[in-house]
């Protein structure tokens, strides 16, 4: 009751594809609901709907503080509910209830870098990043069934293990990079 190596590498890619969306799926999920917590989209939806924009906190990913002045850092990593409320003058009101504790305000203007010529720089950067990205995982799964021989479905089984090998190298890359400017942040801000 074996199947045959055509049958066994047809499950294998059937597999592999549905492991890819699958990937995909939860990684633009999870970037999805991060964004939701940064001043960009908060400040966007203020903009947009002129209504307080309420955001569910959990510690693990935090909510933007407007009262910090760090754009990366500045940030509330407790449980409990944000509601963000822009005023007339452009300031931002965020009044945090934590699911143990007192409730807090917290209020600044927009970041600067929100609308500047680097924000729009970062924005792009950002954008170019996940094309490189998403070329590196394409190049990956071409080169392993490019070289690899047999049949079509044996092909895209080999693909998609290339793909998953260049998925792991790249997350230990980005990986070190983000430690780096990490360090490179914190040396930087000591050093003012």
């Amino acid at each position: 009751m074996f199947l045959s190596a055509d049958t066994a590498a047809a499950v294998v890619g059937v597999a592999g594809v549905a492991g890819v969306g699958l990937y995909v799926g939860l990684v633009s999920w999870s970037l999805r609901g991060a964004r939701r917590t940064y001043s960009r989209s908060i400040v966007k939806r203020l903009k947009e709907t002129g209504r307080p924009v309420i955001v569910d906190v959990s510690d693990r990913r935090g909510t933007w503080n407007p009262a910090s002045k760090a754009k990366v850092g500045g940030r509330i990593f407790r449980n409990g509910r944000a509601e963000y409320a822009m005023d007339p003058s452009g300031m931002v009101h965020l009044r945090f209830t934590a699911k143990s504790g007192p409730e807090e305000h917290f209020q600044g203007p927009v970041p600067e870098w929100y609308e500047s010529p680097a924000g729009r720089r970062r924005r792009s950067l950002i954008r170019r990043f996940y094309g490189a990205y998403t070329a590196l995982l394409l190049i990956g799964f071409f080169v392993a069934y490019g070289v690899s021989g047999g049949s079509v479905p044996k092909r895209l089984g080999l693909g998609l293990v290339g793909l998953l090998g260049m998925t792991i190298l790249l997350m230990f890359v980005v990986m070190f990079a983000g430690v780096g400017a990490s360090i490179r942040a914190l040396v930087r801000d000591r050093n003012k």
